[in-house]
Protein backbone atom coordinates (compact mmCIF):
# COMPACT_ATOMS: atom_id res chain seq x y z
CA UNK A 1 0.00 0.00 0.00
CA UNK A 2 1.50 3.60 -1.05
CA UNK A 3 1.28 6.62 1.05
CA UNK A 4 -1.08 8.19 -1.08
CA UNK A 5 -3.56 5.47 -0.30
CA UNK A 6 -2.86 5.43 2.94
CA UNK A 7 -3.70 9.29 2.91
CA UNK A 8 -6.47 8.59 1.19
CA UNK A 9 -8.15 5.77 3.58
CA UNK A 10 -7.46 8.42 6.75
CA UNK A 11 -9.03 11.48 5.03
CA UNK A 12 -11.88 9.40 2.01
CA UNK A 13 -12.57 13.25 1.17
CA UNK A 14 -9.24 13.55 -0.76
CA UNK A 15 -10.20 10.04 -2.66
CA UNK A 16 -13.41 12.12 -3.36
CA UNK A 17 -11.69 15.43 -4.25
CA UNK A 18 -9.12 13.61 -6.72
CA UNK A 19 -12.00 11.69 -8.09
CA UNK A 20 -13.53 15.91 -8.92
CA UNK A 21 -10.41 16.86 -10.48
CA UNK A 22 -10.55 14.33 -13.67
CA UNK A 23 -14.71 15.16 -14.04
CA UNK A 24 -13.91 17.41 -16.29
CA UNK A 25 -11.52 15.02 -18.25
CA UNK A 26 -13.93 11.95 -18.21
CA UNK A 27 -17.53 11.85 -17.70
CA UNK A 28 -19.21 10.18 -14.82
CA UNK A 29 -19.93 6.64 -17.13
CA UNK A 30 -16.10 6.87 -17.92
CA UNK A 31 -15.06 7.76 -14.39
CA UNK A 32 -17.13 4.79 -12.89
CA UNK A 33 -16.11 2.36 -15.64
CA UNK A 34 -12.55 2.82 -14.64
CA UNK A 35 -13.56 2.52 -10.74
CA UNK A 36 -15.02 -0.63 -12.02
CA UNK A 37 -18.66 0.91 -9.84
CA UNK A 38 -21.77 1.59 -11.45
CA UNK A 39 -23.08 5.46 -12.21
CA UNK A 40 -25.45 5.23 -9.22
CA UNK A 41 -22.32 4.07 -7.00
CA UNK A 42 -20.12 6.69 -8.04
CA UNK A 43 -22.44 9.16 -7.73
CA UNK A 44 -22.86 7.40 -4.01
CA UNK A 45 -19.23 7.51 -3.40
CA UNK A 46 -19.12 11.16 -4.41
CA UNK A 47 -21.55 12.35 -1.65
CA UNK A 48 -20.51 10.31 1.31
CA UNK A 49 -17.19 9.86 0.86
CA UNK A 50 -17.11 5.94 1.74
CA UNK A 51 -14.82 4.57 -0.23
CA UNK A 52 -13.72 0.82 -0.92
CA UNK A 53 -10.09 -0.13 -0.66
CA UNK A 54 -10.17 -1.17 -3.74
CA UNK A 55 -11.44 1.82 -5.55
CA UNK A 56 -9.25 4.07 -3.72
CA UNK A 57 -6.27 1.36 -5.61
CA UNK A 58 -8.09 2.10 -9.04
CA UNK A 59 -8.23 5.78 -7.76
CA UNK A 60 -4.51 6.10 -7.56
CA UNK A 61 -3.75 4.24 -10.64
CA UNK A 62 -5.80 5.89 -13.02
CA UNK A 63 -5.97 8.74 -11.68
CA UNK A 64 -2.37 10.43 -11.03
CA UNK A 65 -2.19 13.92 -9.37
CA UNK A 66 -2.63 17.03 -11.89
CA UNK A 67 -0.04 19.52 -11.83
Amino acid sequence: MTEEQKSFIKNPKRATFRVVEYHGVYNKVEIAKLLNISRPTLDTRLKQHNWRLGELQLITEHFPVLA
